[in-house]
């Protein structure tokens, strides 16, 4: 492997961990390494919240992020802190399914789902740090090339809790199907208890307005390979699934471009919103009017087709040793260490 920052992957073991040391090649290695720096940095994999808080407590850990209920016990605590993290949660349609029957074709049906769920309630639920979405496009990401706003700040949010709306669309959805709907959902048992806690509020909220919803969990790469089989005409025997995007650099094409005919997973297309991306991403040269078509493109999106129903953007509570300091958390790339150190 080749690298240019100041540490290096020098060990990993799968599904426990990967350790980093320093980086002697660095090109700023003398400003970079201290007395202070320490010699590596070890990443641990634990699942069970409860193990990774007690590995904290006894000092085997020198950060942990903290599960809902753990947060009343600990905001108190030293080195507490919150921290938004640019991954979206939203609900994945398999509108292409072809394997058992499906409503999920049905726009009413996927607008019925959209108003039903009351996001604050999921954000609050999980008390991590975690808040409601308001579109696809999270919080922080990007701003207005004129006036500095943030992509949220100018769109607003594009869709809202309605109970009375969630129930007049699905009574519509019924009507032109002709029965009931059933969905099946899936989502990840094994990444902590967010996905768990929020599948079950998602359940309740779609139950109250008529929805039959049918929780299916899977380990996430069980979960994955079910998503990447909807490429393939549908062949997925679920209709939605709990699943999350992460930005691979500040702008709002990293999530626009996963919607497109030519790239989306589940099988949503539109020929306005495939124009709207496109001429953003390869027509419009004046960064303002990129902007617009952006905005546009995430009304057609979440508003008009519900083609995907955006649910939370994560958040984590943490706690982190008061005996370091240092490290920067970004919405948009990975957090860094390079300034991190050991604090007298």
């Amino acid at each position: 492997m080749i690298y240019s920052g100041p540490w290096v992957m020098s060990a990993w073991e799968a599904n426990y961990s990967y350790e980093f040391t320093i980086n002697d090649k660095y090109w700023n290695y003398e400003n970079f390494k201290t007395d202070k720096t320490p010699d590596k940095i070890i990443f641990r994999v634990v699942n069970d919240t409860q193990t990774a808080l007690m590995e904290y407590e006894s000092g085997l850990l020198d950060t942990v992020n903290l599960s809902g209920e753990q947060v009343e016990a600990n905001k108190e605590k030293a080195g507490f802190t919150r921290r938004l993290s640019g991954f979206l949660f939203y609900l994945l349609i398999n509108i292409n399914k072809t394997v058992g029957p499906t409503a999920m074709t049905n726009v009413n049906a996927r607008l019925a789902m959209s108003y039903a769920i009351d996001r604050e309630v999921i954000a609050t639920v999980l008390n991590n740090g975690s808040v409601a979405a308001e579109g696809i496009v999270p919080f922080n990401l990007a701003n207005n090339p004129e006036t500095g706003k943030d992509f949220r700040d100018d769109n607003g949010s594009v869709m809202e809790y309605n109970e009375a709306k969630a129930k007049e669309y699905y009574d519509k959805a019924v009507a032109e199907l002709g029965h009931d709907i059933t969905i099946n959902l899936i989502y990840d048992t094994d990444q902590g208890d967010s996905e768990i806690k929020a599948a079950e509020q998602i359940q309740f909220f779609l139950e109250k307005v008529g929805f039959t919803v049918e929780l299916n969990g899977k380990p996430k790469n069980t979960r994955l390979m079910m998503q990447r089989a909807t490429l393939e005409g549908g062949k997925a025997e679920f209709d939605v699934s709990l699943t999350r995007w992460g930005p691979d650099y500040g702008d709002p094409q990293t999530y626009m471009d996963l919607f497109t005919s030519w790239r989306s997973t589940g099988g949503y297309a539109s020929e306005e919103y495939d124009a709207l991306v496109k001429h953003a991403e390869a027509a419009d040269t004046d960064p303002l009017t990129r902007w617009e078509d952006f905005l546009a493109a995430e009304k057609v999106l979440v508003t008009e087709d519900a083609g995907i129903v955006p649910i939370f953007q994560a958040g984590n509570a943490m706690l982190i040793s008061p005996k370091i300091t240092g490290i920067r958390f970004h919405v948009a790339a990975v957090d860094s260490y390079r300034h991190i150190v050991f604090v007298d």
